[in-house]
């Protein structure tokens, strides 16, 4: 379908600029009352620029994945969970919601899911959220 090249093929352009808009203004609102989640310092970056202004946690901390999820368990009822949409990051988000929900966490995954759908191939990690905004925004003739 012409206009859909690299993200998701059943979206146009403008559909998909318009979709991955709204998600990012309510992960903004969203993070106001949640923490999420990420692998690393580069995507703590990355949703920064998107704008985000709540706690942004790494996953990254130095600890085993049970005992970051144990620690994180006793801080946080709810986690709203972005691991990138690689290999490495499809395993980890698996492995993580299990930890999570085993010690009690909520774990919000809805962002990551839709994430993935909107930007389809185009964007495979969240620090490349960014860049693939502004990219629909372009191809959309709605540069910043």
């Amino acid at each position: 379908m012409p206009g859909t090249q690299g993200g998701n093929r059943s979206l146009t352009r403008t559909q998909q600029l318009e979709e991955l808009e709204k998600l990012v203004d309510d992960l903004r609102s969203d993070n106001t009352r949640y923490p999420v989640l990420v692998e690393g310092e580069r995507d703590v970056s990355a949703l920064r620029l998107l704008g985000l202004e709540g706690t942004i946690l790494k996953l990254n901390s130095g600890e085993s994945l049970v005992q970051r999820a144990d620690r994180l368990s006793t801080q946080y009822p709810r986690i709203v969970l972005l691991t990138d949409w690689d290999a490495k990051g499809m395993r980890l988000h698996g492995r993580l919601r299990e930890l999570l929900e085993d010690c009690e966490v909520y774990v919000d995954d809805h962002y990551w899911l839709r994430l993935r759908k909107i930007c389809g191939r185009a964007c495979r990690t969240i620090e490349d959220l960014p860049a693939q905004l502004r990219h629909l925004r372009r191809m959309a003739g709605k540069a910043d």
